[in-house]
C-alpha cells in the first residue's frame, strides 16, 4: 500500500491512515486485522499485519523512529509485505524506515473493507490529508517505490489492485483502476 499523508496535528494517541480487516478493531491481539498503518502522537508510524498462522495469537508490527513524522508536512509511505520473501517493510519518502521478518503462511483474509483514514470500533480518525492511495498485489522493489513516488499513476499499472487519487468531488471516492473497489 502506498500513498501520501499530512497530519494537521496529534490530537489523539493513534490516528489511522489505512485499515483492512473486520470490525470492531478492539480485540486484544488485533488478529481481526489483515493490515493497517497508524500514526502515533510521538511522531512515528506503526505498520501492523496478521499472518494466517497468528490469528488468535497477534499481529506483527514494524515501526519507524519516534519524531520522524512532523505535523504540517507531507510524507510518502510504502507499506510492503512479501510472504515469499518473508519480510515486512515500511518506507517513508522512499527510504527504508523499518523492517522485520514476516510469516510465510500469508496475510490472513477477512471480509472487512479497505478503509482510508479511520478504523472501526474506536476514535482514531486521521486529522489531516491523505492522497493518492494505491494497493498492490505484489511486493514492489525499493527502486520501483522511489520511481513511482512522484509519478502520476494511471490505474492500469501491472500489479495495481486499487488506486484512489481523490480527484473527484463528493462523499465517495472512486477506484480509478476499474476494479470496483
Amino acid at each position: 500500500v502506498s500513498g501520501w499523508f499530512k497530519a494537521d496535528g496529534f490530537p489523539r494517541t493513534w490516528q489511522n491512515i489505512f485499515f483492512k480487516g473486520d470490525g470492531p478493531d478492539t480485540t486484544g491481539d488485533h488478529s481481526n486485522r489483515e493490515f493497517a498503518l497508524w500514526l502515533n502522537s510521538s511522531g512515528y508510524l506503526d505498520f501492523a499485519s496478521t499472518p494466517q498462522s497468528r490469528v488468535g495469537v497477534g499481529q506483527l508490527e514494524v515501526t519507524t523512529a519516534a519524531g520522524l513524522i512532523k505535523a504540517g508536512q507531507w510524507y510518502h509511505f510504502d507499506a510492503v509485505i512479501s510472504t515469499s520473501g518473508n519480510f515486512m517493510r515500511l518506507y517513508v519518502n522512499g527510504v527504508l524506515a523499518g523492517e522485520r521478518t514476516y510469516d510465510p503462511s500469508g496475510i490472513r483474509d477477512t471480509t472487512g473493507p479497505f478503509r482510508i483514514g479511520q478504523a472501526p470500533g474506536w476514535d482514531n480518525s486521521f486529522q489531516g490529508s491523505i492522497d493518492d492511495v494505491s494497493v498492490w498485489n505484489v511486493a514492489r522493489p525499493a527502486e520501483a517505490l522511489r520511481t513511482d513516488m512522484y509519478r502520476r499513476l494511471t490505474g492500469s499499472e501491472s500489479g495495481l489492485n486499487a488506486l484512489w487519487n481523490f480527484e473527484s468531488v463528493g462523499p465517495t471516492v472512486s477506484d480509478v483502476t476499474g476494479h470496483g473497489n
